[in-house]
């Protein structure tokens, strides 16, 4: 069996977390992925991200935003998923949000790595 291709493993890995749950749709992760990355500095990639957004996608809920800051800068509290479960998302939203930031840190990280590497040549 040949090796996996990193670049299809990257984008189905991608594509998964980027799939509905009870409580989010594709949109609202979209927009909590751009945010993860706009707070990191990656604007090529939230750029990507935001351009994914249906035209007419509502606003994402602010706590969600919130959350994404606040999991981003490595700063949740217990307080934090109280106000997630108080604007009603569920365990199953909360896991594939926290899950979504940190591949977007992920994705932050390779990039940067690549850059550097580009740059040592």
């Amino acid at each position: 069996m040949p090796p996996a291709d990193p670049v299809e493993l990257e984008r189905l890995a991608r594509d998964s977390l980027l799939a509905p749950v009870p409580g989010l749709n594709r949109d609202d992760l979209l927009r909590v992925a751009a945010h993860a990355a706009a707070i990191s500095g990656a604007a090529e990639l939230a750029a990507g991200y935001a351009d994914l957004i249906g035209p007419s996608a509502p606003p994402s809920h602010e706590a969600l935003l919130a959350y994404a800051e606040r999991l981003t800068a490595d700063s949740v509290t217990p307080d934090d998923l109280a106000g997630l479960r108080d604007a009603g998302f569920g365990t199953a939203a909360i896991v594939a949000l926290s899950q979504l930031v940190a591949f977007v840190s992920y994705e932050v990280r390779v990039a940067a790595g690549l850059r550097a590497l580009g740059g040592a040549r």
